[in-house]
């Protein structure tokens, strides 16, 4: 069995964050959903302050809705695969134009099956926030996270346009409880077990 964990990033993970920054660029890819990650790479004390501002209503800023930032870490080696944002909640734009949950996937840990266990060990978040369903998008011609959703069960409920760059988005809902039914199946047939610490 391998087994996995989704954290909170802290002090210890600073080298591999910036290592994983910089796969990012070097790939070429985009480093998404990381709560502004890019913004705070040559300040990672900043970085983590703002993760915290942004698990409280206190904090947040007033545009953005209660978020809480994970990684997800192999327990055998404690290597960093991912990065995976969860919004508690949606306000009225972001039902529209939003998500709850987001990730960028690590290039050189990509087709390992660990985007699909992320997105199910994160429904344990959403089971103890009682929340009947979730929200995930992506865009049309993202045809790899697409697949990784459907595997997941989300369903397509529609496709918008983002009025920020004019790209066509997929919306898909899963219901939790759906979810965690399937991710029981994932683990007896991966081996990979996904935890919340």
């Amino acid at each position: 069995m391998e087994s996995l964990k989704l954290i909170k990033p802290t002090k210890d993970f600073e080298n591999q964050v910036l290592e994983i920054a910089q796969e990012f660029f070097d790939d070429g890819t985009v480093l998404n959903w990381t709560s502004w990650l890019k913004r705070y790479l040559n300040d990672y004390e900043w970085w983590l302050e703002n993760i915290e501002n942004n698990e409280k209503k206190e904090t947040v800023e007033t545009w953005h809705v209660i978020a809480k930032q994970f990684i997800l870490v192999r327990e055998s080696d404690d290597r960093l695969l991912w990065f995976i944002n969860t919004r508690l909640e949606l306000n009225d734009w972001l039902l529209m134009h939003g998500w709850h949950i987001w990730y960028s996937i690590r290039p050189s840990e990509r087709k390992k099956h660990y985007a699909t266990a992320q997105l199910f060990g994160v429904l344990d978040l959403y089971k103890d926030l009682w929340t009947e369903k979730i929200l995930l998008t992506c865009n049309k011609t993202n045809i790899w996270s697409a697949k990784t959703i459907q595997n997941c069960g989300w369903i397509l409920e529609n496709e918008i346009i983002d009025p920020s760059d004019w790209e066509l988005i997929q919306r898909y809902w899963i219901y939790v409880e759906d979810g965690i039914k399937k991710w029981k199946k994932f683990f007896e047939n991966s081996g990979i077990n996904t935890k919340i610490f």
